[in-house]
């Protein structure tokens, strides 16, 4: 059925236009780019033909420039009245790489009514590409690019790669590039968990049922636009449901353009463009805490896995997890420090020569490993060769403090704590110090008049 709608949108808009040399090729030309969804710019097009030819071929949502007024009205009417009214748009403006935020496109597509243009300089497109997306061009490539853009050509076609990676300074300035979800969710209890990878933002998106029950939406969305790539509805639970088992399976990862997480009863690998089931990794296992590390391990619940095979390499024991660089400290009984992959124990120190209190998580600065602790609240720093105490932070002024937060940037700690002398309830300034040392860099900082208020996380 959706193949003989799709053929009639063909019909419908090849009647009224001229035919245009090439557009035929354009599905297999994404297949050759290997882009099957995001966000595509089409220039220089004849007619609708092509935005169709993309919009059909894979989950695109396709931006065509037309700087003819009267083809720009008239092709918008064809858009309107058809079905693929929520992926193609035609907007009406010149040719000009300007109009468009930075890293914004997955696909740049210029046919043969704008090589001329392309060909005169192309570093106004390239940077309107995300990293990791193309630019394609029909004809020849232009005869000096770009280090970050990789040429491939194939049938008339110069396809440009930008690398993945960093995408610079953003021009023009974007305040706020995209938003997605539901408002309400702020205040949800249940708690949606975000991450990030190769250009992707993966979150679950808590819901009501019509049957007073819960749910999530597994949602996958492109990182420098918004477009929704895929979503997957996940079963209904009760609040007791929730507390029992659905809180710790709500770990996943991503990386590689795959997406590793627990879906139904089982632990599985997701193509990261379709959401499709790759492979299932565990079985009836669903883990609460899932790490990549260097795109060859798979860090999960007090195993190290092989991301390629699945095999298991080494065990650890404890539920408190960081990594940083080649190695795993796990917060338990005892503070741990694994090898990885194969889990080899480093060395181990118990808490008996640190303050006592329920601690929230560990997580390192460039420099120290740092351990965060409530009821009361403290901050330990631990040496990360032997596990030494460095340094104890306690704020002096109140012997149990809990609303106590730590932030690391790089070699310092930026520590959120109760002012004494704020009257108002809930209200934080902050503390720059040494992470290695403890030593204040910088004490009582606030915008003068006005306090951060609520401070709720931790940075790991």
């Amino acid at each position: 059925m959706k193949k003989s709608i799709f053929a009639l949108l063909c019909l419908m808009f090849v009647s009224s236009a001229v035919s245009y040399a090439g557009s035929a090729d354009l599905p297999k030309l994404l297949e050759q780019a290997n882009m099957r969804s995001g966000l595509c710019l089409l220039v220089g097009s004849e007619s609708m033909n092509d935005a169709v030819a993309l919009a059909g071929a894979g989950n695109f949502y396709v931006q065509v420039i037309q700087s003819d007024n009267n083809k720009a009205l008239a092709w918008g009417k064809q858009v309107a009245a058809s079905e693929l009214r929520e992926k193609i748009g035609v907007v009406n403006q010149d040719t000009d790489p300007a109009k468009y935020a930075s890293a914004l496109f997955d696909l740049v597509v210029i046919l043969d009514g704008a090589t001329k243009l392309a060909n005169k300089d192309i570093s106004g497109w390239s940077r309107i590409v995300a990293p990791g997306g193309v630019l394609a061009l029909q004809g020849g490539a232009p005869k000096q690019l770009n280090e970050s853009l990789k040429l491939t050509d194939i049938a008339g076609w110069s396809l440009l790669r930008k690398a993945k990676g960093d995408v610079g300074v953003y021009s023009p300035t974007d305040s706020l590039r995209w938003r997605a979800g539901s408002r309400w969710q702020r205040m949800s209890y249940y708690a949606v968990r975000v991450t990030f990878g190769d250009g992707k933002v993966l979150y679950r998106e808590g819901m009501d049922t019509d049957d007073g029950k819960k749910r999530f939406e597994l949602i996958c969305r492109n990182a420098y636009n918004g477009r929704e790539l895929w979503r997957i509805e996940e079963p209904p639970f009760t609040s007791a449901e929730f507390r029992k088992t659905v809180q710790r399976e709500l770990g996943f990862a991503a990386a590689g353009d795959k997406v590793y997480v627990g879906l139904g009863k089982d632990f599985v690998c997701l193509d990261g463009q379709t959401g499709k089931l790759l492979t299932v990794l565990e079985k009836g296992n669903k883990p609460s805490f899932v790490k990549i590390h260097d795109d060859k391990y798979l860090i999960i619940d007090g195993k190290i896995l092989d991301i390629n095979d699945g095999a298991v390499l080494g065990k650890y024991y404890g539920n408190k997890v960081v990594v940083n660089k080649d190695v795993l400290y796990v917060g338990g009984r005892n503070f741990t420090t694994y090898q990885i992959p194969d889990c080899k124990k480093l060395w181990s120190v118990g808490v008996t020569n640190q303050p006592h209190g329920q601690y929230t998580g560990i997580f390192c600065s460039d420099t120290a490993l740092h351990v965060q602790r409530i009821w009361p609240g403290t901050i330990t720093t631990l040496d990360f060769q032997t596990g030494k105490v460095l340094w104890t932070w306690k704020d002096p002024e109140i012997a149990k403090a809990r609303d106590v937060h730590a932030f690391p940037v790089g070699d310092k700690l930026y520590i959120a704590y109760t002012d004494k002398t704020i009257t108002a309830k809930h209200e934080f300034i902050w503390r720059e110090v040494e992470a290695v040392s403890g030593k204040v860099v910088r004490d009582k900082l606030s915008a003068d008049g006005k306090h951060w208020a609520c401070v709720c996380g931790l940075s790991s």
